[in-house]
């Protein structure tokens, strides 16, 4: 039987690296641990395939136009463009969830701010060998 760490890690091996976090681990963990369903597991791959484009490919978050100015475009990055619900996923979890998880547990479950899965995910988010930080400057 194959790993949930084994499955995303087929999935970034035509890329040539892994993933600028640690949320391939993180969400191989909840995988594991069973707080993530099949069809919850197949959009997280394809959202990790994404994300693999998005590091792996050109920065279209800074580009110069036609007339040579600089262009800011922060929606190129998923992370950038959910920042607030990255924040939230942290306010939910007490803990420093990677981006790319925030991003898709959000995308999953950001419905539900009182669910028994937010829970889940910030046990999991404990375990020192996760070594995910607390969150300590909350705003909220």
């Amino acid at each position: 039987m194959i790993t949930p760490e084994a499955e995303l890690a087929g999935v970034m091996e035509p890329f040539g690296r892994t993933l600028d976090d640690q949320s391939p681990a993180f969400v191989a963990r909840l995988r594991a641990e069973g707080f993530v369903g099949d069809g919850e597991w197949a959009r997280i791959k394809t959202w990790l395939r994404e994300a693999m484009e998005i590091v792996t490919g050109p920065n279209r978050t800074v580009f110069r136009d036609g007339d040579g100015r600089l262009v800011l475009d922060a929606n190129a990055n998923p992370r950038n463009a959910n920042w607030l619900r990255i924040a939230a996923v942290h306010r939910l979890t007490e803990r420093r969830v990677p981006g790319w998880a925030a991003v898709w547990l959000w995308r999953l479950h950001g419905d539900d701010e009182s669910s028994l899965f937010w829970r889940r995910v910030r046990a999991v988010a404990e375990q020192p060998e996760m070594g995910i930080e607390p969150v300590r400057d909350r705003w909220w």
